[in-house]
């Protein structure tokens, strides 16, 4: 995921140039190159550049300075005044430039601590569990709605026995206090996204290296028939497993993971061939599966070689069926009983602390959105959708999605109500256009 998804290919260059900063610190910090302090300073600067996820070398460094550094504690941190003074500065270029996350339940900025400190609470024991065990991270989005908090104890009770299977190996050893220190610390600004394996590029560097020192403690003191006690037996046995075996069977299937994606988007895409003088008019879908399949099938178009309309416009991404009523020759009326954004997807546009409250207007150019009623946990159910001209107007086309991708969507008569096919996201992923 971290490469084959293209928007997030900024991960791998950012935790690269982290990991050249903490290399090139480590040499200033244990041979005495003074220059390669410098030039660690700047591959932080590059690999801030390159994503906040280089925001994770502060963790290893803070953690070498904090276990492994044989310098007196005024040395040790004034080590780190220049990584400093390079966070802060590109901190206060980040905000004046505007970026950053809002309005988003998935995605959650650390300028808001309350929140972010809940999403830490809930996302961080899943990635470290995701990099000890074979349990991913994103374990939930795939079981579904529902599986959330099983998911969490599941990390938790995991996280508890590796803890109580190594901890009395891990006080006497800075080497692998390191390693755990700079995982756990690196893993906590990537609570900002919602837990993925994508994520676990910056906390493998400890993960690695603290798996690899356990591992190779038990084998030693097997081989030297030394005692190790049962718990630890086990832990040894339990990473070998995961991290040797299973881990190298499943990357194949995760790589799968993204085939399927980019199949169904551009199957769904290739179905709006069926729309006449799709490439030539305004292409408003009523509704689709998220947002995915309608907002982004434009890009999927282009990249496939086919026709992309100019203007697109996507009313709805309801799972369920969505009831279109006809108010007068430019008004629509759709109303959606389970709402609209409840797929997975859905948090990445939804934000329970900005609820989308009724009356909220959305204007475009030819379009006006306005909201009537939500749901009981504040999502959109009924909104009114005001054209710029009449529904027929020939700049115009009109597609929903049905079991057999997209189809021109009849229009019904003013003051008439047709209803949608109910969507099923899962049932859409498996969609093939014939």
């Amino acid at each position: 995921m971290s490469v084959g998804w293209i928007a997030n290919r900024n991960a791998p260059v950012a935790t690269c140039l982290a990991a050249l900063a903490l290399l090139l610190h480590l040499r200033w910090r244990q041979d005495g190159r003074r220059g390669s302090g410098a030039l660690a300073v700047l591959a932080f600067a590059g690999g801030l550049l390159g994503g906040e996820m280089a925001v994770t070398a502060v963790a290893y460094l803070a953690a070498y300075a904090l276990c492994l550094d044989a310098d007196r504690p005024r040395g040790r941190l004034l080590s780190l005044a220049p990584y400093a003074v390079v966070l802060i500065a590109w901190k206060i270029a980040y905000d004046v430039l505007g970026y950053g996350a809002h309005g988003s339940h998935f995605y959650v900025d650390p300028d808001h601590p309350l929140r972010f400190a809940g999403a830490v609470g809930s996302r961080l024991p899943l990635l470290l569990a995701a990099q000890l065990t074979p349990v991913p991270a994103d374990l939930s989005s795939f079981l579904g709605p529902g599986s959330e908090t099983g998911h969490l104890v599941a990390a938790l009770a995991l996280l508890a026995a590796i803890g109580a299977a190594s901890w009395r190996w891990l006080a006497g050893r800075p080497a692998a206090r390191f390693a755990a220190i700079a995982m756990v610390l690196s893993a906590v600004p990537l609570c900002s996204a919602g837990a993925s394996n994508r994520l676990l590029l910056p906390i493998s560097i400890g993960g690695g290296l603290l798996v690899a020192q356990f591992v190779t403690w038990v084998r030693e003191r097997r081989q030297h028939r030394l005692p190790v006690g049962a718990p630890a037996r086990a832990l040894g046995i339990a990473f070998v497993v995961s991290h040797l075996i299973l881990s190298p069977l499943l990357l194949p299937l995760r790589t799968l993971e993204l085939g399927l994606y980019d199949r169904a988007y551009v199957q769904a895409a290739r179905s709006l061939d069926r729309i006449d003088d799709c490439g030539d008019r305004t292409l408003v879908i009523v509704n689709g599966p998220d947002f995915f399949f309608t907002w982004w099938a434009p890009v999927f178009r282009f990249a496939d070689g086919r026709s992309v309309p100019p203007r697109l416009r996507a009313l709805g991404d309801a799972e369920g069926p969505v009831e279109v009523t006809r108010v007068d020759d430019r008004t629509l009326r759709l109303r959606a009983e389970r709402g609209f954004a409840g797929h997975m997807l859905g948090p990445i546009v939804t934000d329970p602390d900005h609820p989308i409250g009724v009356g909220f207007t959305y204007v475009a150019t030819d379009l006006t959105v306005v909201v009537l009623q939500l749901t009981a946990d504040g999502r959109p159910r009924v909104i009114e959708a005001r054209f710029g001209s009449p529904l027929e107007d020939d700049r115009r086309r009109f597609a929903v999605w049905t079991r057999d991708g997209f189809r021109p969507f009849a229009l019904p008569a003013v003051g008439a109500t047709v209803t949608t096919e109910a969507i099923e996201r899962r049932e859409a992923m498996r969609y093939q256009f014939r």
